[in-house]
């Protein structure tokens, strides 16, 4: 299929996240306030103080998927100690191609799953989106700014270098503004059958190539769980990132700030009253008490806001 200019665009399947960092929109607000109030002696140092807060976590948030595919690429020397055809397929899950980009406060990621010779390099570009999604989401936390996102596959056409089109960002856009609703990323029924079918067709396929790409499901299954909605969502608690931040020497640290920033979010909107976001982030700080044994290495009672 080619365009006005003459590219040819790719049609067929795409995985695509949508990813919102919350509470810019009223820091963006804030700024038109203050460049309509504030005195012009303090106005530049505020403003200034204000973008680097806006525009800053959209660039962190951004900035967390290409750490992760360029630490995912740096690993593909291991695959060079491994026999052949297996180190081919290693390779190919290994070179992940993925299209980021930013529209105002959202994040939005893209991945071609169509005209690739090795299915391990779809389904590896899948497994290495759920992982960065769910880092993007923990240190979102972490540094109080907490993401809410939407993932999906589905059929789209990249109709610009980094400009899709398609079911597949709709519907992901509809995860992430309709369904999401508190700071969690819901992966959509497309994604989770496509993982799905390649575990279980590859398993018991005698093709080296097929049976490591259903490993590679396996693993993506593994990064999902059913919250309490019925809704499927990135196990951003689980073992799967867990592992992911294994090679961080202060673990247990790292959950524990994310742990208290919700915990204080929670009392927060308890105490200003908003019941909508006090029940959203007591479901996200039930979610954090129940897992934090797994982090801390500590059993006993729980942390939940008075």
């Amino acid at each position: 299929m080619d365009n006005d200019d003459n590219r040819k665009m790719t049609y067929g399947y795409y995985l695509v996240g949508v990813f919102d960092v919350l509470g810019q929109s009223k820091k963006l607000e804030m700024q038109t306030e203050l460049l309509l109030q504030a005195a012009p002696t303090e106005r530049r140092q505020r403003v200034v103080a204000n973008l680097r807060s806006t525009v800053g976590a959209v660039i962190r948030a951004r900035q967390l998927f290409k750490t992760f595919f360029a630490g995912a690429r740096k690993q593909s020397g291991r695959a060079k100690f491994l026999p052949e055809p297996l180190r081919s397929e290693m390779l190919a899950a290994l070179s992940s191609e993925i299209v980021c980009w930013g529209v105002s406060d959202a994040i939005y990621v893209g991945v071609s799953l169509a005209n690739k010779r090795h299915l391990a390099a779809c389904v590896g570009d899948v497994y290495a989106t759920l992982l960065a999604a769910a880092s993007m989401w923990l240190t979102g936390l972490r540094v109080n700014e907490p993401i809410r996102g939407g993932i999906e596959i589905s059929w789209a056409v990249d109709i610009a270098p980094e400009e899709i089109y398609g079911q597949a960002l709709e519907a992901a856009y509809r995860l992430e503004s309709r369904v999401a609703g508190r700071p969690r990323i819901v992966v959509g029924p497309g994604c989770v059958e496509y993982l799905n079918t390649i575990r279980q067709v590859g398993s018991s396929n005698d093709n080296i190539g097929r049976r490591y790409a259903a490993s590679l499901a396996d693993s993506g299954i593994s990064a999902l769980r059913e919250d309490t909605d019925g809704n499927m969502v990135v196990d951003g608690l689980g073992s799967a990132v867990r592992d992911t931040f294994g090679r961080v020497p202060d673990l247990s640290e790292h959950f524990s700030e994310a742990h208290n920033n919700v915990r204080a979010n929670c009392r927060h909107f308890r105490e200003t009253g908003d019941k909508k976001l006090a029940s959203r982030y007591e479901a996200l700080l039930a979610y954090f008490d129940e897992r934090a044994p797994d982090w801390t290495g500590e059993r006993g009672g729980g942390s939940r806001a008075p």
